[in-house]
């Protein structure tokens, strides 16, 4: 907005005011690790790492580490000409966390701050965690998110476990059935907190280097913040058996799992699939969409809600050390001035504890704002685009009616389903992948009613449900007659939640109740009866199709 005549004396006080709230955040996450880790051979996991942790922190620091930091001990140099650099020890329970900021070499006033933790587990393992971030006090500078090498180190050791497997800085080589088998596992876990990234080779190689993007790269950089898988053509054969074809990878595509993977509710999109041509096409080329993907990835390893809970921060732990500090002092009997003494240094170190604290927190809030406002100007402009896109559908379907387009040719096989359903169903009616695994264990012997079934929502129901009108409900019900079908509720109702997940497909960020289905025929025979269900998704004006051709299970059933 253009400034008038009234307003130009103001716009200096205006600059002021608003120059004191950066244009984005002081403090950025980049990435964060969690893993397990062995012991060595004759050697404690715990001082292993913790002697690694202070080698690397030492050669960044400025100036070596006081003596005692190598027996574990809590220290900080914070001297004129070093980097500040401190570590917290706790006997009881054994904990130790350590912090250096690492002065950017090449960005003024840029400075990297890494927070490392280690716990001893009742299995002899270590709870390792690091944490990164960015700390931009000038003008912010865009920068590739990284993983502190010390934690390709640890990983390289072949000692790391990552949700539950042993992990490498390689990519997993998928090359048989069996080793499908095994991702699959890994897919479905539960308790998988991080990304599964699959590249695919393509048709007919099999050469491990003929991904896309070299995978190998990509697994190192991000080495214990994600898995990197590559499949061959046969183990993806068997990837898409057994999660279906719409949240498969193959030809040289690359896909991203997400925790939560479950091919029974998850759309496609919500695993993020890159096309080969896509990839080629990339603005900046292949090496851009690397670097993208890599940045994509940590950045969802810092952004769960429960990202401190898996390791809090190391001002946290400063805070519990001071605590414990205190208690044993009283308990011990400390004289007076020696309580105050340390009573003073806790309300020292506390306050500027509590100036880091709500630095951070004002950065997050600013950086929360921020991506709240470009997620709602994003959703804006694309809903914008999806009304203009389906006024054109419209149009264009309207024309393709008045001009008496004879129908599609029915298959009498389901072969090919998916790419049929691309060409004759798009804008209309949307099939999750779910339903495409109902067509895979398909029975029924009356294939064409599938594709009528399809038909009947695209031309008669989708119309009836954008345009109304008792002409349109009147055909659509003609139609039905016409094909033996009945649509009727899905008899979930209140009780669709006996029966799980059932009944509900994720949509985005929803889970969607299919409510309504298409029926013909009443006999539990899967070859001679057809359900088809669905839901109306208002704000897209079109139908998703969640299951089909059987049935599925009611409180009858």
């Amino acid at each position: 907005m253009k400034l008038t005549g009234e307003r130009i004396m103001g716009e200096s006080l205006l600059q002021r005011l608003t120059a004191s709230r950066l244009p984005r955040p002081a403090i950025q996450p980049v990435s964060q690790c969690t893993l397990l880790v062995d012991a060595g051979s004759n050697s404690s996991a715990f001082n292993d790492l913790m002697q690694s942790i202070l080698g690397w922190m030492e050669r960044r620091s400025g100036r070596a580490l006081p003596g005692p930091a190598h027996d574990g001990k809590s220290f900080v140099i914070d001297d004129i000409g070093s980097q500040r650099t401190e570590a917290i020890s706790i006997d009881t329970p054994r904990y130790w966390a350590a912090r250096i900021d690492d002065a950017d070499k090449n960005v003024p006033q840029r400075t990297w701050t890494t927070e490392i933790a280690l716990a001893p587990q009742a299995d002899g393992r270590v709870l390792f965690g690091t944490r990164l971030q960015c700390v931009s006090r000038g003008q912010f500078v865009e920068f590739d998110a990284s993983v502190p090498s010390f934690v390709r180190e640890v990983v390289e050791s072949g000692r790391a476990w990552l949700d539950g497997i042993n992990i490498s800085a390689e990519p997993m080589l998928v090359e048989s059935e069996d080793d499908a088998d095994e991702l699959c596992k890994l897919l479905w876990n539960g308790q998988r907190r991080s990304d599964v990234i699959v590249f695919s080779l393509p048709e007919n190689s099999t050469n491990w280097a003929d991904t896309i993007i070299p995978a190998r790269d990509v697994a190192r950089r991000l080495a214990g913040a994600a898995h990197v898988a590559i499949v061959s053509q046969a183990a993806s054969f068997r990837l898409t058996d057994q999660v279906g074809k719409a949240l498969s990878v193959y030809r040289q595509a690359v896909r991203t799992y997400r925790p939560g993977f479950d091919p029974a509710l998850d759309e496609a999109a919500a695993h993020p699939l890159g096309l080969p041509n896509r990839i080629a096409n990339w603005a900046g080329g292949p090496q851009a969409y690397s670097a993208f993907l890599i940045n994509q990835t940590l950045n969802r390893t810092v952004s769960g809600g429960d990202s401190q809970r898996q390791l809090p921060p190391f001002l946290e732990a400063k805070r519990v050390a001071g605590e414990l500090r205190r208690q044993t002092a009283r308990i011990e009997g400390e004289s007076d001035r020696d309580l105050l003494a340390l009573a003073e240094q806790e309300i020292r170190d506390l306050t500027s504890s509590l100036e880091q604290i709500k630095e951070e927190q004002e950065s997050y809030i600013v950086l929360a704002d921020q991506e709240r406002e470009e997620a709602q100007q994003q959703a804006e402009q694309q809903r914008q685009s999806n009304l203009f896109l389906r006024h054109r559908i419209s149009l264009l379907e309207s024309r393709l009616a008045q001009s008496a387009q004879p129908e599609p040719e029915l298959p009498d096989t389901l072969d090919g389903f998916e790419v049929w359903c691309r060409e004759h169903l798009s804008g209309s009616v949307e099939l999750h992948s779910r339903a495409f695994q109902g067509i895979k264990k398909s029975q029924l012997d009356d294939v064409p009613l599938i594709y009528q079934s399809l038909l009947l929502l695209r031309d008669f129901y989708v119309p009836m449900r954008r345009d109304g009108g008792d002409a349109a409900k009147a055909a659509y019900d003609a139609k039905c007659m016409h094909l033996g079908i009945d649509e009727q509720p899905s008899f979930a109702g209140a009780g669709w939640g006996e029966h799980g997940d059932t009944y509900l497909v994720r949509w985005g960020k929803s889970r969607l109740l299919l409510d309504r289905h298409l029926k013909k025929g009443n006999s539990r025979e899967e070859r001679f009866c057809f359900r088809l269900y669905f839901t109306w998704l208002d704000e897209d004006q079109h139908v998703l199709v969640g299951w089909l051709p059987s049935h599925l299970d009611t409180r009858a059933t």
